[in-house]
């Protein structure tokens, strides 16, 4: 047995939480916390993500590939602001502000802006054009994207 003043110092608790352990003790309840239970006011909904990731998703991409990495870029007219701007636009009725808007882009997304002119390979774009051009026979754009293959691939 312990004295239970000296219990109260010890641990430096009152009579009442004393008292409430005992109760749930012989009840054998275990004592609840409800500590963090309350929803935060700034989260923002996992709809909302959806909508941003869709509408990130919907802008133009372009592929580079003379490094080792591929890069992918949004077009050079695109910066974020007007990114966000066309958000705010479609989803008109959803408050999601600009910070909120980059800081998701930039965890979820590896895109850049614009494409850089050291990545431009005459090479690639005229086989890129021959595989798409409606003009040119199957044989000739069958021809066309292994060349394109093996020049994306080589270093």
């Amino acid at each position: 047995m312990v004295c239970q003043k000296a219990f109260l110092s010890l641990f430096r608790i009152g009579i009442k939480r004393l008292k409430r352990l005992k109760g749930l003790l012989k009840q054998n309840i275990t004592p609840y916390d409800k500590r963090g239970q309350n929803v935060k006011g700034n989260v923002i909904s996992e709809e909302n993500n959806v909508l941003i990731r869709q509408n990130i998703e919907l802008s133009p991409v372009k592929e580079t590939h003379y490094s080792n990495k591929s890069y992918l870029y949004l077009d050079g007219k695109l910066n974020m602001k007007i990114m966000v701007d066309m958000f705010k636009v479609k989803y008109s009725t959803t408050k999601i502000r600009y910070s909120y808007f980059v800081i998701y882009f930039y965890e979820h997304f590896d895109i850049h802006f614009g494409r850089s002119q050291v990545d431009t390979c005459c090479k690639c774009e005229e086989l890129d054009l021959k595989i798409k051009s409606p003009l040119l026979g199957d044989a000739a754009k069958r021809a066309a994207a292994p060349n394109l293959q093996y020049k994306k691939e080589e270093p």
